[in-house]
């Protein structure tokens, strides 16, 4: 079972640099099953990676306590509907030939 989860994140790590690449192809949801099947497929980097310093201040309290605080609950709302409103805005400029 460890193989398929180091092989699945490598062949996700690799869609996601592909995703670098071509601007069409996104990156991070690549990059973060990634990182998710290597944690799980390897003892030894998910320790390293919940000893990084990112990792402690912004993901652990979130998965100890399963909960958000209100302040990051609406960042993260306003981060992903300006993500999705980009987005359609450029897709519509390019449907249009404002590009």
């Amino acid at each position: 079972m460890k193989i398929l989860y180091i092989s699945g994140g490598i062949l996700f790590f690799l869609l996601g640099v592909i995703g670098l690449v071509i601007p069409v192809v996104p990156q991070v949801p690549f990059f973060l099953l990634s990182v998710y099947l290597f944690s799980k497929g390897s003892p030894r980097f998910e320790k390293k990676l919940k000893s990084t310093k990112i990792y402690q201040k912004y993901v652990s309290k979130i998965t100890e306590e399963l909960s958000f605080h209100k302040y990051i609950k609406y960042t993260l709302m306003f981060l992903v509907f300006a993500i999705i409103l980009g987005a359609v805005v450029t897709t519509l400029l390019y449907l249009k030939g404002g590009f």
